[in-house]
């Protein structure tokens, strides 16, 4: 059984473009500021801690996907592991996809930030709770609206969250 280890450090103030890929291993980044970060794996965690990105592709088959981020674009997806962020205050479009899991975000209480949410799971319940969503669409599985300030909103977050086998809360 081999196992290796690889830890790069990179200067601070600096913005990357990041593509992390491993096979059968856990990812963890820890204050990175990017343009692009494009992290993937097979079998395994990703963690991210302070990760700000124009864009983000966070992909692993078997692993939970979890920490701190604030992304114009993020897209984030897993088939056999949970998605939870605690998300930043800047504007950006987040999806979210897992088959086997449940999905968890904790959003900025900023009455100035607007949110758009669509978020589904075929078998478990969804929730969101979010102040102020006028709700579209309000079932056990399936919650479509947005705030009531989404339209005039200086920064606006679009969520899209979609699992088969898991709950979604936003709250």
């Amino acid at each position: 059984n081999i196992e290796t280890k690889l830890s790069v450090m990179l200067p601070r103030g600096r913005v990357y473009e990041l593509t992390i890929t491993s096979a059968n291993g856990n990812i963890s980044t820890q204050e990175i500021n990017a343009t692009v970060a494009e992290l993937s794996t097979l079998n395994g965690k990703i963690r991210v801690n302070a990760l700000t990105a124009q864009r983000a592709t966070l992909n692993t088959a078997n692993g939970t996907i979890s920490g701190q981020i604030a992304a114009s674009e993020a897209t984030a997806s897993t088939a056999n592991g949970s998605i939870e962020f605690i998300m930043g205050s800047v504007t950006g479009r987040y999806e979210l996809t897992t088959f086997n899991g449940s999905i968890e975000l904790d959003v900025p209480d900023d009455p100035q930030i607007g949110y758009s949410i669509s978020a589904q799971s075929l078998t478990s319940r969804v929730r969101v709770q979010v102040p102020n969503v006028v709700f579209r669409q309000q079932e056990r599985r399936r919650v479509e609206g947005e705030t009531s300030n989404f339209q005039s909103a200086a920064t606006k977050i679009t969520i899209k969250a979609n699992t088969t086998n898991g709950s979604i809360e936003v709250r």
